[in-house]
């Protein structure tokens, strides 16, 4: 009976070893070139959101581990974005206490809600130019050569690029609506500034700022992005809100 016994605990420590813990990188760009936007509350709220995503329970715990950068998306310095570490918990009945885990994810998530108040305190708003398209195309390639088993992007932004490139503020130019009727043809010219890269599995959430005055931009704009990142192999959602 004891070899049994012993031999079952052996068989539900290796299976709980078996069980490997993932790691998830989350990049999350805040447009600053508003004033409006800056209400931290917005992007608070969220956060419980960003944990479901990630796979990391505050509640129960977990191995899970995570990487979370914040950036301004007009800035992608290494100085001014915030990045956050969970490291992998350890599975099996030799790992770590199930109690300091769970508190450790905790200090995880107050670190998030204390990096992202901290960027949107030091960003510069009110800014002339919007660079999305280079500064996400840069951070993507990032994202692409960097570790975990799961990608996730969150964009909150209203996505209405107005730069050198292309400008949604210059709708006479016809340059957008070529744009979406052919991926192609944006890919052709705007690589020449930065090459996106084969997004197949980058999930890419946008959080479009939306209202009365700018509502007929962002349905165009909703159109160019989904068209542009779908041709590149993305999962991606764009709405008002994160889900």
């Amino acid at each position: 009976m004891k070899a049994v016994f012993a031999v079952t605990c052996c068989l539900l420590v290796m299976a709980c070893e078996g069980e490997k813990p993932s790691l998830c990188t989350v990049y999350v760009f805040l447009d600053a070139t508003e004033a409006k936007y800056r209400e931290a509350n917005h992007y608070l709220s969220d956060l419980p959101i960003i944990l479901r995503k990630m796979n990391v329970d505050t509640v129960h715990g977990g191995n899970n581990g995570a990487e979370v950068r914040f950036f301004l998306i007009n800035d992608l310095s290494e100085s001014k974005s915030k990045v956050r570490l969970l490291s992998q918990g350890v599975s099996g009945m030799m790992g770590q206490n199930p109690l300091e885990r769970r508190d450790e994810i905790k200090k995880f998530s107050r670190g998030l809600s204390q990096d992202l108040q901290q960027l949107l305190s030091s960003a510069q708003w009110q800014t002339n130019q919007s660079k999305i398209y280079q500064n996400l195309c840069r951070g993507l390639n990032n994202l692409k050569a960097a570790g975990g088993d799961r990608k996730i992007v969150i964009v909150y932004s209203d996505m209405l690029e107005n730069s050198d490139l292309f400008s949604f503020y210059e709708p006479r130019s016809g340059k957008i609506e070529r744009y979406i009727e052919d991926p192609r043809l944006a890919e052709l010219e705007l690589s020449a500034d930065c090459a996106m890269p084969d997004l197949s599995g980058v999930e890419i959430n946008i959080v479009a700022f939306r209202n009365k005055e700018n509502d007929e931009m962002i349905n165009r704009a909703s159109q160019f992005w989904l068209r542009l990142f779908q041709s590149h192999n993305a999962t991606i959602h764009f709405g008002s809100e994160l889900d």
